[in-house]
């Protein structure tokens, strides 16, 4: 238990919606469509293509056609 005014952090949580199709955010969500609606809630959901800030490579963006919305649990 951490002491009073500590924040505790979860190294093992996926950060980004790329992370959703591995091993470690299946496990974390359940499944790689629950990881996309939970990471990808408010983020960009219409562009197919999007650049990574780092090397400005065009990448495919995991979030397309994602409803984060749309829980069928």
């Amino acid at each position: 238990m951490p002491a009073v005014g500590q924040l505790q952090v979860d190294i093992n949580r996926p950060r980004t919606p790329f992370d959703c199709g591995l091993e470690n955010g299946i496990r974390w969500y359940g499944s790689k469509e629950r990881c996309l609606q939970e990471l990808c809630a408010g983020g960009n959901t219409t562009n197919e293509w999007i650049f990574d800030s780092g090397g400005k490579r065009r990448r495919r963006n995991p979030c397309y056609r994602v409803d984060p919305f749309n829980f069928d649990e």
